[in-house]
């Protein structure tokens, strides 16, 4: 979400010299530690994982930096995304995610994306993607060849029975 150029801008900002170490390094776990030593040392070598705990650890300070026009308050998407990143990441091949869970993703992406004044194209693509997984949840169809067996033929908006399955982190509605 944040760009590394807006990081590689904001983290010096506030950390003069030894940014690198103290906000970035000092920051990852030792496995991401051994990464970003092995690489060239920048920050567009570093995951999506390492990316939010270093916002999440260096928040406070780069919200009250004038500089960043990060709020305070936004924090929480900070770890929301992070939790949001950890449980997609660790889901077992096949896993369902059900369409509320998307929906509330979706939406915590999209505000952090919001307060990270992220490009407008992601954000834009955020918002396209949270009104697709609306219609699915109140689509209300006949049930037809292409509906897949496991919705059992009933309309998307039943939550028990309405998932959707998740493949390397993307949405996939099926048929």
């Amino acid at each position: 979400f944040p760009s590394h150029d807006s990081m590689s801008e904001w983290l010096p900002a506030i950390g003069g010299d030894r940014w690198w170490k103290f906000y970035v390094y000092d920051q990852l776990s030792i496995p991401q530690q051994r990464i970003i030593s092995e690489a060239d040392g920048k920050l567009s070598d570093l995951d999506a994982a390492a990316i939010f705990r270093i916002l999440g650890k260096n928040w406070k300070e780069l919200s009250n930096h004038r500089h960043t026009g990060l709020k305070g308050s936004d924090f929480k998407f900070v770890k929301e995304a992070g939790d949001i990143r950890n449980e997609l990441a660790h889901m077992p091949t096949g896993a369902e995610i059900t369409i509320q869970d998307v929906l509330r993703n979706l939406d915590t992406l999209t505000r952090l994306a919001e307060s990270l004044n992220a490009d407008e194209g992601l954000i834009e693509k955020l918002r396209l993607d949270y009104n697709k997984a609306i219609q699915l949840s109140t689509q209300k169809s006949k049930p037809n060849k292409e509906q897949s067996e496991d919705t059992n033929k009933k309309p998307l908006d039943e939550p028990a029975t309405k998932k959707i399955k998740t493949n390397e982190g993307n949405i996939v509605t099926g048929k």
